[in-house]
């Protein structure tokens, strides 16, 4: 087992945890989840062009196959500026701390393994779960400076429906007509007043925050109930839930 290439990791940094011990049978499949761990380590740690290929020498004599992991390391790029865009409604910073729980900010080492090429990274799914947003892309919009290697990042946001109203009616066990309609807002701003009654109407009031409510009434002849449930997921801009009912 040898490796060729390798600076910025020793030997030892690279083979450990991979289970790859001189002695074993050979897997092909094995072997290539083996490269696919080097390059990881490789894609987390800023260095986003890196190459992993295994090379094979077979001994025919004594039934043995030597690997070789030829590693072309490229430059280590940091994380530059970073756009986002299409959220008309949702507020940059809602989508900037969710960015930050995964280190992904400006000044940090571009881990390209969180968004890859093919798109639906895990962290493209964790943003779009967070935001309740249709689809999210992230990718790199500069090839990386030459002179401080950094890559300036473009988060897309393709908004998702939000927002809901629902009416219901009827008669219960002991007679009691009763109605329900329950009003949710999962991207709720409860600091975003309304400044015409044309914003209110519209529902472009009250949104934006990343926070959820919902109203849900109950009007009957006999009883009437009622109840309102608010819920912050990053109270004071951390990632600490706050629930109020």
């Amino acid at each position: 087992i040898s490796l060729i290439g390798n600076k910025h990791f020793d030997d030892q940094k690279l083979l450990e945890g991979l289970n790859l011990e001189q002695g074993q049978v050979y897997y092909k499949r094995r072997a290539d989840s083996h490269t696919r761990e080097i390059l990881k380590l490789y894609h987390e740690s800023g260095f986003a062009d890196a190459q992993v290929e295994q090379g094979l020498n077979f001994v025919q004599d004594v039934n043995v196959v030597n690997i070789e992991f030829n590693v072309v390391e490229g430059r280590q790029f940091r994380i530059g500026r970073v756009d986002i865009t299409g959220n008309e409604q949702t507020q940059d910073k809602v989508v900037r701390r969710v960015l930050d729980e995964y280190g992904f900010a400006p000044g940090q080492l571009y881990n390209s393994d969180l968004t890859p090429r093919q798109g639906n990274g895990k962290l493209e799914q964790y943003v779009q779960r967070m935001t309740l947003a249709e689809e999210v892309i992230i990718r790199p919009v500069s090839p990386g400076n030459g002179a401080d290697n950094r890559k300036d990042i473009k988060v897309d946001i393709k908004e998702g429906q939000t927002g809901s109203l629902m009416f219901a009616g009827g008669v219960s066990s002991d007679s009691d007509v009763i109605g329900q309609v329950v009003l949710e807002q999962r991207n709720f701003d409860i600091t975003d007043w309304p400044e015409s009654f044309g914003e209110f109407v519209t529902g472009k009031a009250f949104k934006g925050a990343g926070q959820s409510l919902k109203l849900a009434l109950e009007p009957g002849t006999r009883v009437s109930q009622y109840s309102v449930t608010f819920s912050e997921p990053y109270f004071q801009d951390k990632p600490l839930l706050l629930n109020v009912r």
